[in-house]
């Protein structure tokens, strides 16, 4: 057993990291190439100050409007995307319509975006709360085909 694999959170973390970075350049080269220089400067990486908020990035929409999202980074090569959800995240996404999880591949140090998806794809894998307890966090599968290309930002609400 103890030669076995460990988990390596530090990876995890990372991964993670270079996709949020991800999300948050393109928002900001979005709004920029729309000459919207204010809305770009004001995209906020908010897990760099708190990973209990139920979302990453805070940033403007073409519209005006704010969206949150919270992103995952997978370095699957296939069409299906594994994430794990938290209760936190979970709950943030089902009362904010501005609420999108947004998907990173991530492969040999940088991360490219694939899509986004609002939190009506993902009710329907979470799982139901059982007394005693409330479950903490739901490991779900996205389909590529349940993404929509882009982000959130490039649409209004």
């Amino acid at each position: 057993v103890a030669a076995g694999k460990r988990f390596d959170s530090s990876k995890t973390s990372l991964v993670g990291f270079v996709g949020e970075l991800c999300v948050v350049g393109e928002c900001r080269r979005l709004l920029a190439d729309k000459c919207l220089h204010e809305a770009a400067e004001s995209v906020l990486h908010v897990s760099l100050f708190s990973d209990q908020l139920g979302y990453d990035v805070k940033s403007p929409s073409v519209s005006g409007a704010s969206s949150r999202m919270e992103v995952k980074t997978c370095s699957t090569r296939r069409d299906t995307f594994r994430i794990e959800l938290s209760r936190t995240e979970a709950d943030y996404g089902r009362k904010d319509p501005s609420w999108a999880l947004v998907v990173c591949r991530y492969s040999e140090g940088s991360a490219e975006l694939i899509g986004w998806c609002r939190f009506e794809v993902l009710e329907d894998q979470l799982p139901a709360d059982a007394a005693p307890g409330r479950w903490s966090s739901a490991q779900l599968a996205l389909e590529y085909d349940q993404l929509k290309p882009g982000l959130p930002i490039e649409q209004g609400l």
